[in-house]
């Protein structure tokens, strides 16, 4: 408290337990797994201070069911500690970091969530985009939390930035697949990010200015039991450059904007009730104009003209934490409105907004000290307004062959309001049946009347600790999603429809060789049926079915000294198969070996410097053998197509590294960080491109992101 820097190396440990323990990192943090909840005395030892009297601080976690802990801190210039349990106790399939760790990668720029890409199993389109693909899913099928509320969308224009600032997030869980059945109904995985709570010694905030937007944080207390934090941010660009004019390519577009919000306010009621107030929100957009005589309109006329997207999503919601006893309870109760404004050309135009009220209920009986029963439900109503017009061509993953003359397409009209109520409730038992072994038993019910969808999905797991530092964890689940709302809407889709089903398997193993080591390996299963596939007589059929398999390796080196990071490897195989015509083919992000190496060094307190290496499989595509004109003499071809998704781009692998530098000017914090992405300049390619005709000899290579230096100050007060 004297100096206000931070002690690293200090030993933290259980007292009594010689295997819970752990050290401090250069910024004075730490991360101690504690299995099950109760009351632990914690103590602290640092070397070289001159003062020893002891300082009692109560921490209390901020959980449905906290951990009581008492920490002796010896030296008096340690700072205050939070500890914080894990958020959700299930760890079948589950990935852990810190918002620090996450920050802290290459390339991300300073973005914990769009760092997640380093993580096992996780890919993603290409380098213009940071929505993950999971374990054979697509980014549509994943589901993301942040601190237990459902959000629109995690990422901005498509995953160029998330729509949280880097700053509150205080740790991030991905259930890659058999997760427990308290979670949303997605084939995909489970995002779920937890934010830390304002702090409560003095006012403060900080401002952050980077490459690509600038951001305000305030947050301090409002009394003695209350505290908040609000958070704005803005991209800047279309301030600086009003639009940018490709006359080579016929295309002229304003530079992307967008924007986010996020405020948090606690208030500690008493020792027994929290609440928790959300108002959170984000918006994009992006306009371009395509030139008449364009390579673009000449293959497809209808897309030239007046062009944009414009979106945004606002969300209020009210979260109670109360405990009783051997009870807790949690509710949630919300508010979000989405807004989606398009426009393609003469192609297509559509105007909706989504009315979102929702409430969920998770409440959590502890029976003895080794047994666990949640129950918990849900009630989601929609009411949406839909103005749509423009062409209507069954293209997908299953059709590609339609995604090639847009202007021949048919064309479709729908302007009404849809509601739909969703219906869930669950049941999880979570046992302690020996010393070493829980079982996690679970099902999920979950009813629509929109497409009148009514599921029992039962979800088992087991976690069984070989040694104190081995556990081995399986799991098993059935899961349903409700289909992209484009393929159920009256005119455009078919509204009799049937859901997405997957059935998850997952055995994994994880050691933890030392206090700075951690081994964790996952073998997982998943198959698919019902995917959504192009019928010329019904607009869209559940037609399709997949599976996908793989093996995944992390070996993590804690940050508890001046190295850290960790080494991922995947190996997986992911298809689909069109039920219709009995057609396999590879799966759109399919990426055999993904390999990703991150590393950072401390030199001292105040420079840090951080590498992240990545290699994966070249992404598949379907080969265009040539062009085929639409009428004698029109001029305007379509490409002729080999087989779906038969031919393999080159492999992928980049070089990110990243300078921190920590210093102190008077009563200011300041962190600046230096990047530069792709550091070798390799090209990647995204693709090919062709001349009007498709002729094979005019075949060329898409490169995406060149070498390119990146920056951002942050200023703390």
């Amino acid at each position: 408290k004297g100096t206000r820097r931070p002690i690293s190396g200090a030993n933290v440990f259980v007292v009594g337990r010689d295997d819970l323990y752990t050290v401090t990192d250069a910024e004075g943090k730490f991360v101690l797994s504690l299995q099950e909840p109760g009351s632990y005395s914690l103590s602290a030892v640092a070397m070289d201070f001159d003062k020893s009297r002891p300082v009692a601080v109560i921490i209390d976690s901020n959980q449905t069911e906290p951990a009581m802990l008492t920490m002796y801190l010896m030296p008096t210039t340690l700072a205050p500690v939070v500890i914080q349990g894990s958020r959700n106790e299930d760890r079948v399939g589950k990935t852990v970091l810190s918002g620090r760790e996450l920050e802290q990668v290459a390339g991300g720029g300073a973005d914990p969530l769009k760092a997640v890409q380093a993580l096992p199993g996780v890919t993603t389109a290409n380098d213009a985009s940071s929505e993950p693909a999971v374990r054979g899913s697509r980014p549509g099928d994943n589901v993301y939390y942040i601190d237990d509320v459902e959000v629109s969308y995690l990422y901005h224009l498509g995953g160029i930035v998330s729509v949280l600032p880097a700053d509150i997030v205080s740790d991030f869980n991905l259930f890659a697949s058999a997760f427990g059945p308290q979670y949303d109904d997605v084939t995909g995985a489970v995002f779920d990010v937890g934010l830390r709570n304002p702090r409560t010694d003095r006012l403060g905030g900080k401002v952050n200015v980077s490459l690509l937007y600038s951001e305000l944080l305030l947050e301090g207390p409002v009394s003695d039991n209350q505290s908040f934090f609000v958070s704005a941010r803005r991209s800047y660009f279309d301030l600086l450059v009003k639009e940018i004019n490709n006359e080579e390519e016929g295309v002229r577009f304003s530079v992307p904007n967008y924007y986010d919000y996020f405020a948090k306010y606690v208030w500690d009621v008493n020792d027994n009730n929290r609440l928790k107030f959300y108002l959170n929100g984000a918006g994009d957009e992006v306009d371009l104009t395509i030139s008449e005589d364009s390579d673009i309109a000449k293959n497809e006329p209808i897309f030239a003209g007046d062009s944009y997207s414009d979106t945004d999503y606002h969300n209020q919601s009210l979260v109670w934490d109360s405990k009783a006893g051997k009870h807790n309870n949690r509710l949630i109760v919300g508010h979000r409105t989405t807004n989606s404004r398009g426009k393609s050309g003469n192609a297509f135009e559509i105007d909706s907004t989504w009315d979102e009220m929702f409430v969920r209920e998770a409440f959590r009986y502890r029976r003895f000290t080794n047994h666990d029963i949640s129950l918990g439900g849900g009630y989601n109503k929609y009411k949406v307004d839909i103005d749509a017009e423009g062409i209507n061509p069954q293209c997908g993953e299953f059709n590609q062959e339609n995604c090639y003359d847009f202007t021949n397409a048919p064309r479709a009209s729908f302007d009404g309001t849809l509601d739909v109520n969703f219906f869930s409730g669950f049941i999880k038992d979570r046992w302690r049946f020996a010393k070493q072994a829980t079982w996690v038993t679970g099902v999920r019910y979950t009813y629509e009347d929109y497409l009148d969808g009514e599921f029992v999905e039962p979800r088992l797991g087991l976690e069984w600790e070989l040694s104190s530092k081995n556990l081995l964890t399986a799991g098993w689940g059935k899961y349903h999603q409700f289909p992209d709302g484009r393929y159920v809407i009256e005119n455009f889709g078919n509204p009799n429809l049937s859901h997405i089903k997957s059935d998850h398997w997952v055995v994994g193993i994880a050691s933890r060789l030392s206090k700075k080591w951690l081994v964790k390996s996952d073998v997982y299963y998943k198959t698919f049926e019902g995917f959504v596939v192009g019928d010329e007589t019904q607009n869209f059929v559940n037609g399709g079915s997949g599976e996908s398999y793989g093996l995944e390796l992390l070996v993590k080196r804690e940050p508890v000294d001046k190295l850290s990071g960790w080494l991922s490897l995947t190996f997986s195989d992911a298809t689909r198969k069109n039920d219709k015509t009995g057609e396999s083919f590879t799966f759109n992000y399919d990426q055999p070996v993904i390999a990703t190496w991150v590393a950072n060094y401390r030199f001292s307190r105040k420079y840090h410097l951080g590498f992240k290496w990545n290699y994966h499989s070249g992404s598949p595509y379907t080969p265009i053998l040539g062009g085929q004109e639409t009428e004698a003499g029109s001029g305007r071809y379509i490409p002729v197509l080999g087989e779906t998704n038969s031919g393999r781009l080159p492999a992928y692998h980049r070089l990110d590294v990243r300078f921190d530098i920590d210093w102190t000017y008077n009563k200011w914090k300041l962190q600046t960080y230096f990047e530069i992405i792709n550091a070798y300049n390799q090209c990647n390619v995204a693709g090919y491109d062709y001349d009007v005709e498709y002729t094979p000899e005019s075949k060329e290579k898409v490169c995406q992101l060149p070498f390119l230096p990146s920056f951002g100050v942050q200023a703390e007060f």
